[in-house]
């Protein structure tokens, strides 16, 4: 471009003095003129559409865009305590946070964290939690601070990892695939889909498979993990003013207050033993597949490793069958590891020996259903069609209101979500006065309508 600026305007003018000589040239100069002023111009946008990246104290200019006359936004890589303390006192004005990790998990119990991404309508940086000496104190205790709105997308493992940092759940927050359920968006969207139906914006998936631990990562990389909470900011605010048109501020409340229960509570032993496949359903063998179940989470808790990493599933149903009394009886049995062998084959032991000198009436005993609490089949699809009509009524999914078997619970009788909150007022309490025969069915120009009498 600066070289068209010192031939261009020379060019034309010695043309127009020799323009005999050089009229065949005329229509080419003109037009690499014309070149030159579009260049410019467009150069002149762009200007408005870089944002400025830091990274080791030089200026990168990053693939961003922004809206035409927006105002660059300055994106960090921290990896400094004194630049992680500027950027918390850049954080601290907003009354929001638009907050995203990598991590890894696949060889761990809890995960590994990898990289904090953190957004506000100024400021776009990433936190690298693996720099050395970093201290997060300061930003933990920033997200901690009840003032300020922490906002994720499907953040149930984000609000894990800083539970497992803090010893508490971050609040309050907003999580952006909870509300587009509200919304009928569709259930568990993605990101990207959401990005896409909401801004229209394409994001690259070319870091998917990125190994978050490795060092240095790339500007690519760190890119690709800022656009998550850089378009998390317009999905965040575009969401919340649907929901408060719709009224369904009340729906997030509940189904947030849901995920941090289960952040909080550790898993239930009922729901450690019955996922776990298994033919033999003998009261004892259940009930050492339960204490089996158990064990296998603690450990894996104290080595930091997953679950299945210790003992397999096909390996803790061989085990609770067999139920051998000693080390010699746990070798001939298929999948069980010779490490686990040597190292808490002594222990596998103990849990049989506990197990075998259990009374009968201590035993885990899989429910039979008296017939008086089973729901007739015609009942059960009744009480479905009617949850499929009041979801589409309502553009929402029928898994965000029941699953099929918390909706067979309700007609039992038995706990249930559609007997509280948001969901019996939509739901619940007229599936009551259909059972009651209080709600008729029709057919009206093709269609199923369903009268209140």
């Amino acid at each position: 471009m600066n070289g068209k600026r010192g031939f261009t305007r020379p060019a034309l003018l010695l043309c127009y003095r020799y323009h005999n000589s050089a009229h065949a040239l005329m229509p080419l100069l003109w037009l690499c003129y014309f070149i030159k002023i579009q260049c410019t111009a467009s150069a002149k946008r762009y200007k408005h559409r870089q944002s400025i990246f830091i990274r080791d104290g030089q200026k990168v200019i990053t693939g961003q865009v922004l809206k035409r006359g927006a105002r660059m936004t300055q994106q960090r890589m921290i990896t400094t305590n004194a630049e992680l303390a500027k950027l918390v006192t850049d954080l601290s004005p907003s009354d929001y946070i638009a907050v995203d990790t990598e991590f890894l998990r696949e060889k761990t119990y809890h995960a590994h964290l990898c990289l904090i991404q953190l957004a506000t309508d100024d400021v776009v940086a990433a936190v690298d939690p693996l720099a050395k000496d970093i201290d997060l104190t300061p930003l933990l205790a920033l997200l901690l601070e009840p003032q300020r709105l922490k906002v994720f997308h499907a953040g149930k493992q984000d609000l894990e990892i800083f539970f497992q940092l803090t010893g508490n759940v971050i609040e309050p927050f907003f999580d952006t695939q909870i509300a587009a359920m509200a919304l009928g968006l569709g259930h568990q969207i993605g990101f990207a889909n959401l990005v896409q139906h909401l801004v229209g914006k394409n994001l690259s998936k070319g870091q998917q498979m990125t190994n978050w631990e490795r060092r240095p990562l790339t500007d690519a990389q760190i890119g690709y993990a800022l656009d998550d909470v850089i378009y998390l900011r317009p999905v965040f605010k575009q969401i919340r003013q649907q929901l408060e048109q719709k009224g369904r501020n009340d729906w997030l409340q509940e189904e947030e207050q849901r995920l941090k229960d289960s952040i909080i509570q550790t898993p239930s032993e009922d729901k450690l033993w019955r996922s776990i496949r298994i033919r033999d359903k003998s009261p004892r063998t259940l009930t050492a597949l339960k204490e089996l179940a158990v064990w296998r989470d603690t450990l894996a808790r104290e080595v930091n490793k997953p679950r299945s990493m210790l003992l397999r599933d096909e390996a803790m149903a061989t085990l609770a069958h067999a139920r051998p009394m000693t080390l010699d009886e746990i070798t001939n049995l298929r999948g069980i590891p010779h490490e686990i062998l040597h190292k808490y084959g002594s222990e596998i032991l103990q849990i049989f020996d506990k197990v075998n000198a259990l009374p009968k009436e201590a035993l885990i005993k899989l429910p039979n259903r008296a017939p008086a609490d089973e729901v007739d089949s015609a009942v059960s699809a009744l009480a479905g069609l009617y949850l499929r009509h009041v979801a589409s009524e309502a553009n929402v999914t029928p898994n965000l209101i029941a699953s099929t078997d918390e909706l067979e619970a309700f007609l039992q009788g038995n706990p249930s979500p559609l007997s509280e909150g948001w969901r019996y007022a939509l739901v619940g309490s007229a599936l009551k006065r259909l059972m009651d025969g209080k709600i008729a069915l029709s057919l009206k120009n093709g269609k199923l309508v369903f009268i209140d009498n």
